[in-house]
């Protein structure tokens, strides 16, 4: 799925905050209490004082671009000195100081095997239930500036801005990208990003839910301050923070357990699974992580928490795997998707060659495996046409006689629905990772 200019904006908005550093403190610093408000059991929570946010900010771009490059730094400035000009005003010197000094983030997820199929094939209500539990609340120096700064970017990265007099939304198209030139793009759906100002403090998100929620006090039973582990966490710690952060593992650990996509992964790695066998045990994962900075006498004290496992070599592991199992799946699904996509396309050369020759179809009744039809094609509009994919099942052949489509069914083997009545591009991925295609196109591949 390619983010389009503004996702990038949106991201990089919503995001920034946990890249920061810890800003100079000092004895007159109020205390961080922005989080009370943020709903229970997010995966991430991160929260901090900034006294000076444009600072900060450039510190974090600093750290970016030493991280992507010097190519990569420079686009990241040159696309900020872009932004500014055509807005009129500066992003990091007149909007972003507007912010703070309280600026929490919260993080959360449905189940990991929902979310990759809702990217794969985005649709609003998928999309806004990904991106739902993502959002940042700030307080406000200037309520007025800030929202007429914000209401000027949205416009300007995504057109119309709507407003029912309190939450002021935008709606950011997503866009499918087949190719690198613009006419390869297509927009498939949308989401709104969302932001109210209430009382001197700003929600934004994609969620009207989470806004409210974050804003308000709300029942206490649907707060972050009232989870178990959280509460466990954070009794340990000092009470008074000028900077917090916390790490769910008990929901990692219950993702991670729950996905079928995943295990599916981990089971092509035997090293990687046992990794992560090992380091989400109930006796690893029983406790999240927290950590709260207090200012004090012109320094900072901050102080941990977490499983025993903290300190030893068992997280220098978890961080390995955290970085690999993203790169498998992705390497997977990947390789899965472009082999089985240039098998389907040579069936599917063949199909249309036999086409142009008798006006017909190979005939077929119902779904069959490739090899029924193989001797309407082969050798003359194919020498040696597939007949299994990667997961060694039959790729299957349906037609009519004027259309036909041909098929994966993945690696559960199950038709995730009846493609015969599909007939235009970007239908939803089943639960199996069909590879559908059919009359020049794919319907749906991962």
């Amino acid at each position: 799925m390619g983010l389009n200019r503004a996702v990038s904006v949106v991201l990089a908005f919503l995001l920034a905050p946990g890249l920061l550093p810890l800003a100079a403190e000092s004895p007159e610093t109020r205390v961080l209490d922005l989080h009370r408000n943020l709903p229970k059991d997010p995966l991430l929570a991160f929260g901090m004082i900034l006294e000076d946010p444009q600072q900060e900010v450039q510190a974090a771009l600093e750290l970016l671009g030493e991280l992507g490059g010097d190519e990569y730094r420079a686009g990241v400035n040159d696309a900020l000195r872009r932004w500014d000009e055509a807005l009129g005003f500066s992003i990091q010197r007149d909007l972003l100081p507007l912010l703070g000094p309280q600026i929490t983030l919260a993080i959360d997820l449905p189940p990991i095997d929902y979310a990759m199929l809702a990217l794969a094939a985005p649709s609003n209500e998928t999309l806004t239930a990904v991106l739902g539990r993502i959002g940042i609340v700030a307080e406000v120096r200037d309520s007025e500036r800030l929202d007429a700064g914000l209401r000027s970017l949205l416009e300007w990265t995504s057109g119309e801005v709507q407003s029912d007099g309190e939450t002021v939304g935008v709606q950011i198209p997503i866009w499918i990208s087949e190719g690198d030139a613009p006419e390869d793009q297509t927009k498939t759906s949308f989401v709104t990003l969302q932001y109210r100002l209430h009382e001197g403090r700003i929600a934004m998100g994609f969620s009207p839910e989470w806004i409210r929620d974050a804003l308000q006090a709300g029942p206490l039973n649907e707060k972050l301050t009232s989870g178990k582990d959280f509460t466990r966490v954070f009794s340990q710690l000092d009470g008074d923070a000028t900077r917090l952060s916390y790490v769910n593992l008990p929901r990692i650990r219950t993702l991670v357990s729950e996905s079928h996509v995943l295990s599916a992964v981990l089971e092509d790695n035997p090293q990687t699974q046992d990794l992560m066998r090992a380091i989400t045990t109930s006796e690893v994962m029983e406790i999240g992580l927290g950590s709260i900075s207090v200012a004090m006498n012109g320094g900072v004290r901050t102080s941990n928490f977490g499983p025993r496992w903290l300190s030893s070599a068992v997280i220098s592991s978890g961080v390995l795997a955290a970085m690999a199992v993203p790169a498998l799946i992705i390497s997977r699904q990947e390789d899965r998707g472009d082999s089985d996509s240039e098998r389907i396309e040579l069936i599917a050369a063949a199909c249309e060659g036999f086409s142009s020759d008798t006006q017909t179809y190979p005939p077929a009744e119902g779904w069959v495996p490739v090899e029924r039809i193989a001797p309407y094609l082969e050798p003359i509009y194919g020498r040696a046409l597939p007949r299994l994919d990667t997961w060694e099942n039959p790729i299957l052949y349906w037609s009519d006689g004027d259309s036909y489509r041909l098929l994966s069914t993945g690696e559960d083997g199950r038709m995730d629905r009846d493609w015969t009545e599909v007939s235009m591009p970007g239908a939803p991925l089943g639960s199996g990772g069909d590879i559908a295609y059919g009359d020049g196109n794919f319907l749906v591949r991962p």
